[in-house]
């Protein structure tokens, strides 16, 4: 008798530790922040008077959040540059808060800005969703300064 209860008071306290586990995911993670970063890209103009754009991003983003952050970014990109110059790009990024700790995200930019959309991770942020925005803050000279706001959910 005694070892079943033993038993049961066991079940129901790993019951209860699996509950709080699962109450305690899904954390939802506000960051806000500066992108400084190194941009280069080509141009391969087309007969009709576009051209297809490749772009390679990689620098830091110091983020708000709790606690604040900074995050390694990479970044690639393909996209279209109208007549007048006009660029509509296709952006993958991803962003190391450690070796372990990434979160990605894929976007659609026009003219330096646009929405995000978090497409997973690895470590604390594997399986994550959300989604954000980016925008330009440089100038012509300096095409590599931004604001980032991004809301990341964790599974």
């Amino acid at each position: 008798m005694y070892k079943a209860k033993t038993l049961r008071a066991w079940a129901w306290g790993m019951i209860g530790i699996v509950g709080c586990m699962a109450a305690t995911a899904g954390e939802t993670q506000e960051y806000t922040g500066r992108v400084y970063a190194d941009r280069t890209s080509t141009l391969l103009p087309l007969g009709n008077g576009t051209g297809v754009m490749s772009i390679q991003v990689s620098g830091i983003s110091t983020m708000s959040g709790n606690p604040p952050s900074v995050f390694l970014m990479r970044c690639a990109g393909l996209g279209l540059v109208d007549a007048e110059g006009k660029a509509a790009s296709d952006v993958y990024c991803t962003f190391d808060e450690s070796d372990n700790d990434t979160f990605d995200v894929k976007g659609k930019l026009v003219e330096g800005e646009g929405m995000l959309e978090v497409i997973g991770g690895s470590g604390r942020f594997a399986g994550a969703t959300g989604s954000g925005k980016f925008q330009r803050t440089s100038t012509d000279g300096d095409k590599s300064a931004g604001i980032i706001q991004v809301k990341v959910k964790t599974k």
